[in-house]
């Protein structure tokens, strides 16, 4: 009956060694897709959870933008390029010409009470005599 065998000083062949080393890269490198097959299955689903909260509040999408820029100009000094939507500039322009429109409305309409309590006050003399 053998209780134990010992080997000693096994030499493989290069060739031998070459092949297990392939082996063994291939399997880290399976592991590693796995991993970041996962990791991209993950980020898609948050992804879409994302994007039905932008559905319900468009304003999140440019909070989140705004907040972007703040991570980019708080690194190193950069010059950042601010893409604004025409969307934008055109609703900016048009409330721009409803808040003038109404600033000049309130100011016609301030220029009149003036007028009218300036006449209202004005006191016409009167031809009375006086009583006896």
């Amino acid at each position: 009956m053998i209780e134990r065998v010992e080997m000693k000083d096994v030499e493989i062949p290069p060739s031998m060694q070459r092949a297990m080393a392939k082996e063994a890269e291939a399997v880290r490198e399976k592991r590693a897709r796995i991993i970041k097959a996962a990791a991209e299955q993950e980020a898609s689903i948050k992804l879409a959870e994302a994007s039905q909260k932008i559905v319900e509040n468009p304003a999140v999408l440019e909070l989140r933008r705004l907040q972007m820029l703040t991570e980019i100009g708080a690194e190193n000094n950069t010059t950042t390029v601010l893409m604004i939507p025409s969307d934008f500039l055109m609703m900016a322009k048009n409330l721009s010409d409803v808040v003038q429109a109404a600033t000049k409305s309130q100011d016609k309409s301030a220029e009149k009470a003036e007028t009218s309590s300036v006449s209202s006050e004005k006191v016409t003399p009167s031809c009375k005599s006086p009583e006896k």
